[in-house]
């Protein structure tokens, strides 16, 4: 939803001010105080023709959305109960749901996913994300607590909808599993809620009730989600006599917001997590003459597997030999190396450039070959130059399909390219500022 991609980029920019500091005009000295803006023929005819540009846009698209029919909070109730109720009609005639009914399940051989499952599979491979600044590089358990940190510190902004950082956080700080469920529970307290607003046993959540505690409390951003919407903890009876207990209660004004409920479940059906990237933690090395490049030592843990899974790949080596002394068509073995491509998740790509440079970055194996492309071009003096890959690994075969991936093209977990201009460079291939970074390859 670009309610999300909106809130991002809201905080990306207002990050990227906060680092800039107060502007200043060019034409004044630096002891001069800092004029107020005003509007009109005072600003340069530049700054009025993107202003008029600016109102021009803002204008079409008011006109864009006013010619688009505005469905009203109680047509999508009405979509919502409607769809709610095919979804179950479809559920039913699904043969799946009789064997739910008998508490049985339906057993299917999973297909032999062989990719090794670690919350860190390489000592160094750091991430960032848009949200904290793209130079903010931790670990996978540093930026998962920054992240947390930041989204809850949004929950207290007054001036802002905490729906947003709410779903944020439930799908970003989460497993797959347990986020679905909390998705779910939470869609049906606020399905209650909007088709029958006036009725209080909606909207009384328990705390100590054991469905919301395994199926809500026990995720993160499940509880704030709820506050976001208007649940507030009251100490209340469960029952007439009874001692009170804590309970999550929404006060009957936002039960009759229905516009503002049906758009939080909306948000909450459609939520994504914020975007994670492997940071590409770049080194540069300068290699003396005729001083070949090695593929890059990987630390020990790049291969942190437990026993059933040194068993695992101790029987797929054992089954690589026996198909090697078979004859074999060439489908069967491209089908082994889709079997094989599944076993890392990073790999370090050394690129070899003709004036004795190496640049090393750390991808995800599951990254189209385009993003070592795209990195080793914002490297080059010229990042207009053309040029080509070669595998030396393969024979120096070229490496024309940049869609594939790079586990597909074979490139884990570590490869050694080299870099071929298409017309001869003038001067250092890299910007000087690399160059100057450029350490001996001895050590390393």
């Amino acid at each position: 939803m670009d309610v999300f991609k909106n809130f991002l980029k809201k905080k990306k920019v207002e990050k990227h001010f906060k680092k800039t500091g107060p502007g200043q005009r060019l034409d004044s000295s630096s002891s001069a105080p800092i004029p107020s803006v005003v509007a009109g023929a005072a600003q340069g005819g530049g700054i009025d023709r993107v202003a008029a540009s600016d109102i021009a846009a803002q204008a079409a698209i008011k006109r864009l959305y006013k010619a688009e029919p505005q469905i009203s909070s109680s047509q999508k109730k009405i979509q919502m109960i409607a769809q709610r109720e095919l979804e179950e009609e479809r559920r039913r005639k699904d043969p799946k749901y009789a064997l739910e009914q008998l508490g049985l399940e339906e057993k299917r051989p999973g297909p032999d996913v062989r990719e090794f499952e670690h919350a860190d599979v390489i000592k160094g491979v750091y991430f960032t994300c848009e949200l904290l600044g793209d130079d903010e590089a931790m670990t996978k358990p540093e930026l998962m607590d920054a992240l947390e940190e930041f989204l809850i510190s949004q929950l207290s902004c007054h001036d802002e909808d905490t729906v947003v950082p709410a779903v944020l956080l439930l799908y970003s700080l989460n497993k797959k599993q347990p986020k679905e469920i909390a998705v779910e529970t939470i869609g049906k307290y606020l399905q209650n809620i909007i088709e029958n607003p006036g009725e209080p046993k909606y909207r009384r959540i328990r705390l100590s009730n054991k469905a919301y505690q395994e199926r809500v409390a026990s995720v993160k951003g499940g509880r704030e989600f709820l506050n976001s919407v208007g649940f507030e903890e009251r100490m209340e009876p469960f029952k007439e006599g009874d001692a009170p207990e804590p309970f999550l209660i929404m006060p009957e004004s936002a039960a009759n917001n229905t516009g503002r409920l049906v758009g939080a479940l909306e948000m909450l059906r459609d939520g994504q997590s914020v975007p994670i990237k492997v940071s590409r933690d770049t080194s540069i090395f300068a290699l003396r003459e005729n001083e070949r490049v090695p593929v890059p030592r990987l630390p020990p843990d790049f291969y942190d597997l437990t026993a059933d899974e040194i068993r695992r790949e101790q029987q797929n080596r054992t089954e690589e030999l026996n198909r090697s002394l078979m004859l074999r068509t060439r489908e069967m073995r491209e089908k082994d190396e889709k079997l094989r491509q599944y076993t890392y998740k990073y790999t370090l790509v050394r690129v070899r450039l003709p004036d004795r440079y190496v640049l090393q970055g750390t991808f995800g194996c599951y990254e189209p070959f385009s993003a070592v492309r795209e990195y080793v071009a914002k490297h080059l003096a010229n990042e207009a130059a053309l040029f080509s890959f070669r595998n030396p690994g393969k024979g120096g075969e070229p490496l024309t399909d940049e869609t594939k991936t790079l586990a597909a093209l074979g490139l884990a977990p570590a490869v050694v390219l080299h870099l071929d201009f298409d017309e001869p460079v003038d001067g250092p291939s890299l910007l000087q500022e690399y160059i100057d970074a450029a350490v001996p390859l001895v050590a390393h």
